[in-house]
Protein backbone atom coordinates (compact mmCIF):
# COMPACT_ATOMS: atom_id res chain seq x y z
CA UNK A 1 0.00 0.00 0.00
CA UNK A 2 3.09 2.66 1.02
CA UNK A 3 4.66 1.98 -2.25
CA UNK A 4 1.53 2.35 -4.46
CA UNK A 5 1.04 5.55 -2.56
CA UNK A 6 5.10 7.08 -3.10
CA UNK A 7 5.87 5.37 -6.15
CA UNK A 8 8.38 4.23 -7.70
CA UNK A 9 12.17 4.81 -6.71
CA UNK A 10 11.52 6.29 -2.85
CA UNK A 11 12.26 3.53 -0.13
CA UNK A 12 9.27 2.62 1.97
CA UNK A 13 9.79 1.44 5.49
CA UNK A 14 8.39 0.14 8.84
CA UNK A 15 5.17 -0.04 7.08
CA UNK A 16 2.40 -1.04 9.00
CA UNK A 17 -1.54 -0.65 7.91
CA UNK A 18 -4.26 -0.44 11.22
CA UNK A 19 -7.50 -1.16 9.68
CA UNK A 20 -10.75 -3.74 8.98
CA UNK A 21 -9.90 -5.49 5.96
CA UNK A 22 -12.24 -4.61 3.90
CA UNK A 23 -11.68 -0.18 4.22
CA UNK A 24 -9.05 -0.14 2.34
CA UNK A 25 -7.61 -1.52 -1.31
CA UNK A 26 -5.87 0.38 -4.30
CA UNK A 27 -7.17 1.91 -7.42
CA UNK A 28 -5.81 1.94 -10.91
CA UNK A 29 -8.89 3.10 -13.28
CA UNK A 30 -8.72 7.10 -12.15
CA UNK A 31 -8.50 8.03 -15.51
CA UNK A 32 -11.84 7.27 -16.22
CA UNK A 33 -13.51 9.02 -13.69
CA UNK A 34 -13.51 12.62 -12.87
CA UNK A 35 -12.00 12.07 -9.43
CA UNK A 36 -8.67 13.70 -10.42
CA UNK A 37 -5.88 11.24 -9.65
CA UNK A 38 -5.03 8.17 -12.33
CA UNK A 39 -4.40 5.63 -9.40
CA UNK A 40 -3.46 5.66 -6.00
CA UNK A 41 -4.60 4.29 -2.58
CA UNK A 42 -8.37 4.33 -0.89
CA UNK A 43 -9.07 4.36 2.99
CA UNK A 44 -12.13 4.12 4.64
CA UNK A 45 -13.88 4.55 7.69
CA UNK A 46 -16.09 1.77 5.70
CA UNK A 47 -16.01 -0.46 2.65
CA UNK A 48 -13.11 0.28 -0.01
CA UNK A 49 -15.88 -1.49 -2.40
CA UNK A 50 -18.39 1.10 -1.95
CA UNK A 51 -16.19 4.01 -2.98
CA UNK A 52 -16.88 1.84 -6.98
CA UNK A 53 -20.40 4.15 -6.98
CA UNK A 54 -22.76 4.68 -8.18
CA UNK A 55 -23.14 6.23 -4.84
CA UNK A 56 -26.57 6.79 -4.94
CA UNK A 57 -27.82 4.89 -1.91
CA UNK A 58 -27.85 6.44 1.38
CA UNK A 59 -27.80 2.95 3.27
CA UNK A 60 -24.49 1.78 2.02
CA UNK A 61 -22.02 2.87 4.62
CA UNK A 62 -20.54 -0.19 6.71
CA UNK A 63 -20.13 0.11 10.08
CA UNK A 64 -16.62 -1.68 11.38
CA UNK A 65 -17.15 -1.15 14.73
CA UNK A 66 -13.34 -0.77 15.05
CA UNK A 67 -11.87 1.87 17.40
CA UNK A 68 -10.96 5.19 16.50
CA UNK A 69 -8.11 7.70 16.16
CA UNK A 70 -6.97 9.32 19.56
CA UNK A 71 -4.56 11.82 17.79
CA UNK A 72 -7.87 12.55 15.22
CA UNK A 73 -10.14 12.54 18.56
CA UNK A 74 -8.73 15.16 19.84
CA UNK A 75 -8.68 17.48 16.83
CA UNK A 76 -12.22 17.31 17.42
CA UNK A 77 -15.43 17.49 19.40
CA UNK A 78 -16.25 13.88 18.87
CA UNK A 79 -14.97 10.24 19.21
CA UNK A 80 -13.86 9.15 16.17
CA UNK A 81 -15.08 5.53 14.71
CA UNK A 82 -13.49 3.45 12.53
CA UNK A 83 -9.75 4.21 11.95
CA UNK A 84 -8.17 3.53 9.13
CA UNK A 85 -4.22 4.35 9.40
CA UNK A 86 -1.32 3.70 7.04
CA UNK A 87 1.85 4.69 8.19
CA UNK A 88 5.49 4.17 7.01
CA UNK A 89 8.86 5.97 6.69
CA UNK A 90 10.77 7.38 3.71
CA UNK A 91 13.78 9.51 3.81
CA UNK A 92 13.72 11.88 0.70
CA UNK A 93 14.88 15.75 -0.35
CA UNK A 94 11.11 16.38 -0.53
CA UNK A 95 7.52 15.38 -0.94
CA UNK A 96 4.28 15.91 -2.62
CA UNK A 97 1.21 14.65 -1.67
CA UNK A 98 -1.94 14.76 -3.85
CA UNK A 99 -4.93 13.70 -2.00
CA UNK A 100 -8.84 13.85 -2.52
CA UNK A 101 -11.26 13.41 0.54
CA UNK A 102 -14.85 12.17 0.03
CA UNK A 103 -18.08 11.54 2.17
CA UNK A 104 -21.44 9.90 2.09
CA UNK A 105 -21.98 10.23 5.80
CA UNK A 106 -23.66 13.60 5.37
CA UNK A 107 -26.57 11.44 3.58
CA UNK A 108 -26.72 8.85 5.44
CA UNK A 109 -26.63 10.16 8.85
CA UNK A 110 -28.93 13.53 7.54
CA UNK A 111 -26.42 15.97 9.41
CA UNK A 112 -23.41 17.81 9.12
CA UNK A 113 -21.36 14.46 10.39
CA UNK A 114 -17.76 15.71 10.92
CA UNK A 115 -15.59 13.61 8.70
CA UNK A 116 -11.92 14.31 10.10
CA UNK A 117 -8.71 13.50 7.71
CA UNK A 118 -4.71 14.37 9.00
CA UNK A 119 -1.22 14.14 7.64
CA UNK A 120 1.28 13.94 10.23
CA UNK A 121 4.42 14.16 8.76
CA UNK A 122 7.97 14.70 10.93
Amino acid sequence: MAQTLVGAGVAVLNATINCPANAYGTFSNGGTTNIGLNNGIILTTGSAINAIGPNNAVNAATDNAAPGDPDLTALTTTTTHDACNLQFDIILPAIRLNSIMFSDLRNILNTLAPCTMMYLLS
